[in-house]
């Protein structure tokens, strides 16, 4: 009813997008209900919202933002209920990937990645477990792969010869 609502007036769209109420509410769908069915319904009627409901990029860029402002905080404290967030950010990602329009900084996104990434081999190589939830762990793949690809178009000549070397410093075993 929510998505109808939105598609059949989509102003009401960038009004709610300033109301810090609906940023709680979103997060609290996608990310803290207790209830999976729900986390999925959310997460497919919120990716309806950001790409469907309005013919303008600001509520995609809306929805991305806020999703990666929870990325190293609430992702990390609710990680057994992280897949259905990464699900829609996924699905908004990989449109705006598609549709050619920019998202938040690949840049730093990268860098904040890898550096959770080496976080969490350097407690695999000294525990012998990874220490997080698969589902986390799989989410914060996709966005390196993600940011690696932005960067990939936007600097393909400059990074292509660079890219097996970080490869190889990055995951290869001490």
């Amino acid at each position: 009813m929510l998505t109808l609502s939105i598609a059949l007036f989509p102003k009401c769209l960038e009004s709610l997008s300033k109301d810090k109420s609906w940023h709680n509410f979103l997060i609290g769908l996608v990310l803290l209900s207790p209830h999976r069915a729900l986390r999925q319904t959310a997460a497919e009627q919120f990716a309806l919202v950001a790409t469907r409901c309005s013919g303008e990029q600001q509520s995609l860029r809306f929805f991305t933002s806020l999703l990666f402002s929870v990325l190293n905080n609430t992702v990390n404290e609710k990680a057994e209920n992280c897949s259905e967030y990464f699900l829609l950010l996924s699905r908004l990602v990989s449109f705006a990937a598609a549709n050619c329009i920019q998202l938040p900084s690949a840049e730093s996104l990268l860098s904040s990645e890898i550096q959770w990434l080496r976080r969490v081999r350097e407690n695999t190589l000294k525990t012998g477990i990874a220490g997080v939830e698969d589902p986390l762990l799989e989410g914060h793949l996709f966005i390196c792969r993600w940011s690696v690809a932005w960067l990939l178009t936007s600097f393909n000549v400059l990074l292509t010869p660079l890219l097996p070397l970080f490869i190889l410093e990055t995951f290869s075993p001490l």
